[in-house]
């Protein structure tokens, strides 16, 4: 049995199908259901009694998710392909890279901040090694053409600096 503040008694499986749906709907604030319109929350210490640990977990994620909220951060980035999040005072002109720090989740990746797609490794290694050879700006004209515009660059750069020399050999962009 499981008591609200106001000792309400309800059975754990009725507290554990109330927290599944609640926090199903992303709303971590579990109330009394108590007909006499009692409103107080359950404490932690009660639900972590009675609640499974993978109901518990999803229970700190979508409180830590709201209180985050709550927090109206105006810095706040959020990764495009987890729950990760981290303040970055820098402009998206300025910073335009985004790299999620959730590594031991499984995410860790980089993405653009302005279309929130994926940068893959070898376009990182560009941005990172030898962005300062030509314009860093992977966004030429939209972020949609950015391989083209990246790969043709790298070629041309790469090949004027290997073949060096004093001339410049031009090769047509590889397809990649």
């Amino acid at each position: 049995m499981v008591q609200c503040p106001e000792a309400h008694l309800f059975c754990t499986t009725c507290i554990s199908q109330y927290a599944a749906t609640q926090l199903g709907s992303h709303c971590a604030t579990l109330v009394c259901m108590h007909p006499s319109e009692c409103k107080l929350p359950f404490t932690e210490s009660e639900l972590r009694r009675v609640l499974d640990s993978k109901l518990m977990d999803l229970y700190g994620r979508v409180k830590q998710q709201k209180e985050i909220e709550d927090a109206c951060l105006e810095d706040l980035e959020e990764c495009p392909f987890c729950e990760w999040k981290c303040e970055i005072a820098a402009s998206k002109e300025e910073e335009k890279l985004f790299r999620c720090g959730n590594e031991e989740g499984g995410c860790g990746v980089v993405s653009c901040r302005m279309c929130k797609k994926e940068v893959r490794p070898y376009f990182l290694f560009i941005f990172e090694v030898i962005g300062n050879l030509f314009n860093q700006d992977h966004l030429p004209k939209s972020c949609k053409g950015q391989l083209r515009f990246i790969s043709y660059d790298l070629v041309v750069v790469l090949s004027s600096n290997i073949r060096g020399r004093g001339r410049q050999a031009l090769r047509q962009p590889a397809c990649h």
